[in-house]
C-alpha cells in the first residue's frame, strides 16, 4: 500500500511538472518549459513503476522536449527526442501517440527541408490513422505543404483536396484558410 502511495505522488508530482511545461510552452517561456519537462523526464526516467502508463508519460516528456526544441529552431535536437518518444509509443502498442509523433517527426524532417523523409513519416501517420486520432485535415494538409515545398504540383492538389473534403464543421479555420 505504501509503495502505490508514493507511486501516485510521483506520477502526480510528474504530471504536475507536465503542466506547468505545458503553460510556459504556451505563453513563450521556452526554457522554462524546458526545465519542467526535463524534471518530469528525470521522475519517469527514474520511476520504480514501469508500467506502460508511467512510459507513456516518460514518451509524452520525450515528444514535449521536443516540441521545445523545435521552437527554439534545433530540429536535430527536436527529431532525436521524437525518436525517444516513437520508441516508447511503439513498446506500449500506444497508436494514438504514435501517429501523432510520427506527424511530428515529418514537421522536423520538413523544417530540415528532408522533405522525403518528411513523407515517409506523414504517410506512416497517415497509416496508423485508421480511428482519426489527429484531424485527417491538418494531416492531409501538412502532407499537401510538405509536397508543395517540393514543387510537386499534383500531389499537392490531391493532399489539399483531401484535407478540404475531411473539413466538415469550422473548428479549423486555419485549414480552410491555407486551402
Amino acid at each position: 500500500n505504501f509503495i502505490i502511495k508514493n507511486a501516485k505522488i510521483e506520477t502526480d508530482k510528474g504530471l504536475s511538472f507536465h503542466y506547468l511545461g505545458n503553460a510556459y510552452l504556451i505563453s513563450g517561456k521556452l526554457e522554462l518549459a524546458q526545465k519542467m519537462f526535463e524534471t518530469e523526464n528525470k521522475i519517469f526516467s527514474n520511476s520504480k513503476d514501469q508500467s506502460d502508463e508511467i512510459k507513456n508519460y516518460l514518451a509524452a516528456s520525450f515528444a514535449s522536449l521536443g516540441i521545445v526544441a523545435s521552437q527554439q529552431s534545433n530540429y536535430a535536437k527536436a527529431l532525436d527526442f521524437h525518436f525517444k518518444a516513437k520508441a516508447i509509443f511503439e513498446e506500449t502498442k500506444n497508436i494514438e501517440k504514435q501517429t501523432a509523433i510520427e506527424n511530428n517527426i515529418a514537421i522536423e524532417y520538413q523544417s530540415l527541408n528532408k522533405f522525403d523523409k518528411a513523407n515517409v513519416h506523414f504517410l506512416k501517420a497517415s497509416k496508423l490513422n485508421t480511428k482519426n486520432y489527429i484531424s485527417n485535415t491538418l494531416l492531409f494538409t501538412n502532407m499537401g505543404k510538405n509536397y508543395l515545398k517540393k514543387n510537386d504540383f499534383q500531389n499537392t492538389y490531391v493532399y489539399l483536396n483531401l484535407a478540404k473534403k475531411q473539413q466538415t464543421t469550422t473548428e479549423n479555420l486555419y485549414t480552410i484558410a491555407e486551402l
